[in-house]
């Protein structure tokens, strides 16, 4: 789920949960779906998940995962691009 609004809130992640029941949440991609769409660009965003976006007891390690969901999310696009050929 992507969305223009900060999600580190665990109120709100539960009410998409028992809403959507999505359980990803993005919120830095929209802006660049946005601007695509609006200058008729295709876009297509890869992310790695690297927090829990409220879904975290204590405060948010955020920073733990930025490694790895970059990682994940170079792989993830360097295939998409192989498969384009």
């Amino acid at each position: 789920m992507s969305g223009p609004v900060f999600l580190d809130n665990a109120k709100f992640r539960q009410f998409c949960w028992d809403t959507w029941h999505v359980n990803g949440h993005d919120m830095e991609s929209t802006a660049v779906a946005q601007v695509g769409w609006v200058n008729h660009v295709p876009v297509l965003v890869v992310r790695g998940l690297c927090d829990l976006a409220g879904g975290q007891t204590g405060s948010n390690d955020e920073r733990l995962y930025f490694q790895i969901a970059s990682k994940n999310a170079a792989i993830v696009a360097a295939q998409t691009l192989m498969g384009l050929k």
